[in-house]
Formats: structure tokens, sequence, C-alpha cells
């Protein structure tokens, strides 16, 4: 939203200009076949100026859609999907053990999310 507001948005459509930063990619297309929703799968992205409208649009959300919230997919107990984070977003050991604090998992995990974070604002500056 602040790069449509800006004029430093790389797509005309919020939808994918959201896929863009989730998935690091400054390319429609590679975003797409690499991060992609695939067929059959429902994705809600909730956007508000406020945690209670974004909350208030979630408890209606899964009224409509008697849905569950699940943060299932933030969840980084699972050594494949760490495995594939990495992979994807070129994390390496070297980087991760210079951001992690301390020589525990959730410290490794925490510097994996701030890498992400990272990979992300870096397509912003790309422009």
């Amino acid at each position: 939203m602040h790069a449509f507001a800006h004029g430093r948005n790389i797509s005309n459509q919020l939808a994918l200009e959201i896929l863009l930063y989730i998935s690091a990619q400054r390319q429609i297309k590679v975003a797409i076949e690499e991060f992609g929703v695939g067929s059959g799968d429902l994705v809600i992205i909730i956007l508000g100026n406020s945690e209670d409208t974004v909350k208030y649009a979630l408890v209606e959300c899964e009224k409509i859609l008697n849905g569950v919230v699940s943060d299932e997919i933030l969840d980084l107990s699972n050594n494949s999907k760490i495995s594939a984070i990495q992979d994807y977003f070129n994390l390496t050991g070297l980087e991760l053990n210079a951001i992690k604090s301390k020589n525990t998992m959730d410290s490794y995990k925490n510097a994996i999310v701030k890498a992400v974070l990272n990979r992300i604002a870096l397509v912003a500056l790309e422009k």
C-alpha cells in the first residue's frame, strides 16, 4: 500500500504487489511460478489501518467462510520447511550465524525471520 501511495509500485494490482514482496521478487512471472497460490488453495490477506480493523475483518472472514484461523504457515518447527525457506531465499549458514544472538534453535529461527524480512525489504530498494 505504501508503494502505491508513493508511486513506487512494481505492478498495477495490489494482489500482485503483495506477491512480489512476500516472494522477494521483482518479476511477476517468477513470483507466480515460484511462490504463487496453487490450484484449489485459498489465501486471504487482510490489510487495514488499525489492528482493530484487521481483527474485525478476520472475524468476519471466519464467519463467511466458516473457517478457522491458522498460523501454521508461520510455524518454523518443521526442519523441511526451514530448509525450503533457506533454499528459496538463498540464506546461508554464515549469514544466519551472523544474525543470531545465541546458539539456540529459537535464535536460529529468529535469524531466519530477520533474513527473510531483509530480502523482502530489498525488493523496495531495488527499483
